[in-house]
C-alpha cells in the first residue's frame, strides 16, 4: 500500500536460476517511476551480514516496469528483473529505497512515495543454479566455463604428443605459490599436463609419488599417453584442440569469468566453511578437447 505499511508475501518465492529472476509487488493504487534516483537493491546474505551485489535504479532502468494488474483491475503492479548473474548460489535479499516508485499525483504536484523496504531479512530468496538445467541421458553433465576461439581463447599447435607452449603469468599474480617455491611461468602440454618454471616435455605418465626431488613441479589433470598426430586431417567437428587462456583483473573483458571462477571456487568450499570468501585477480584456463591416445591408429 502506497505510503502504508507493506509486509512483502515471501510464501510463493521458490528457488529460482541465478541467471535471471523476476519480482513483482502489487499496489492497490495506480503508481508512477519517480524522478530520483532510488533503486531496487539485491543483497548477498551471509548469516547476520548483508553485501549489497546489485542496484537497479526504477527510473531508468529497462528492468523495471509498471503495469495493471492482470487479475484485478483496482490494483497495479511494479515488475522488475534481476538480470545480473549471483555470483554464488545462496541466500539474497532485495530492498526498496524510500520513494522508488510514487502514488496519484496530489493536487500541489507531487506523488505519494512508496515508503520503501530497508530490512535484508524481510524479503529474501534463494538462488540455485541448477535449477531447471537437467542434462540428457548419455551426455556429459560437467558444466563447462566458456573456451575456444569465441571465448577468444588461444590454441597449441598439435602434434604426437609432446608439443607445449609457455607462457608468463600476469604481473599481478606474484608468482603461483607451490610447496615452497613461486612460479611465474607456465608450460602446457597436450598430453594433459601443466608444468611449472619446465619447457621440457615430459611425454610418458608416471606412478605418484615418484622420484621428485629431481623432476620439475606439475600439475596433472589429464596427464596421459597421447597422440594428435592425425588430428589436422580431421573435420572440424571432431578434431582435437588443447585451448588455453590467461586472465587478470586488469582487463575489464575479464572481469566475468573471473566473477564465473569465484563462484565455482565458494560454492566448493563453503561445503566445509560456510564463512569462506575468495576473489579471484586472475587465473589461467587450459582445455584439452578430444584429445586423442597413442597410438593415433583410428581417425575419429
Amino acid at each position: 500500500e502506497v505510503g502504508g505499511t507493506l509486509q512483502p508475501n515471501a510464501s510463493n518465492l521458490q528457488t529460482v536460476p541465478h541467471h535471471y529472476a523476476t519480482f513483482s509487488i502489487d499496489f492497490d493504487q495506480q503508481i508512477f517511476k519517480p524522478t530520483s534516483l532510488a533503486s531496487i537493491r539485491v543483497w548477498e546474505v551471509n548469516g547476520s551480514r548483508a553485501m549489497e551485489v546489485h542496484s537497479i535504479v526504477a527510473a531508468t532502468s529497462g528492468d523495471v516496469t509498471l503495469r495493471q494488474h492482470p487479475d484485478n483491475l483496482h490494483h497495479y503492479q511494479l515488475r522488475f528483473a534481476v538480470s545480473k548473474k549471483l555470483r554464488i548460489d545462496g541466500l539474497y535479499a532485495i530492498t526498496m529505497d524510500h520513494g522508488v516508485v510514487v502514488g496519484v499525483q496530489s493536487c500541489t504536484g507531487g506523488g505519494v512515495p512508496f515508503e520503501g523496504i530497508s530490512d535484508t531479512t524481510r524479503w529474501q530468496f534463494v538462488a540455485d543454479h541448477t535449477t531447471g538445467n537437467a542434462s540428457s541421458c548419455g551426455q556429459d553433465s560437467m558444466q563447462f566455463l566458456p573456451y575456444g576461439a569465441g571465448a577468444g581463447d588461444q590454441q597449441l599447435d598439435l602434434g604426437n604428443g609432446t608439443a607445449c607452449t609457455t607462457g608468463d603469468l600476469a604481473p599481478s599474480a606474484n608468482g603461483l605459490p607451490v610447496w615452497s617455491a613461486s612460479h611465474a611461468r607456465l608450460t602446457i602440454c597436450e598430453n594433459g599436463v601443466v608444468m611449472l618454471d619446465q619447457q621440457r616435455p615430459i611425454r610418458h605418465p608416471q606412478v605418484f609419488p615418484g622420484n621428485w626431488t629431481t623432476q620439475p613441479t606439475i600439475l596433472a589433470p589429464y596427464w596421459c599417453l597421447a597422440d594428435n598426430s592425425h588430428s589436422k586431417t580431421l573435420p572440424e567437428g571432431i578434431r582435437s584442440h588443447v585451448w588455453y587462456h590467461f586472465y587478470e583483473r586488469q582487463v575489464a573483458a575479464d572481469v566475468t569469468i573471473l566473477e564465473e571462477i569465484e563462484s565455482l571456487v565458494i560454492a566448493k568450499e563453503r561445503a566445509k566453511d560456510k564463512s569462506f570468501y575468495f576473489t579471484a585477480t586472475w587465473a589461467v584456463m587450459v582445455t584439452w578437447e578430444r584429445i586423442t591416445p597413442y597410438p593415433s591408429l583410428y581417425k575419429y
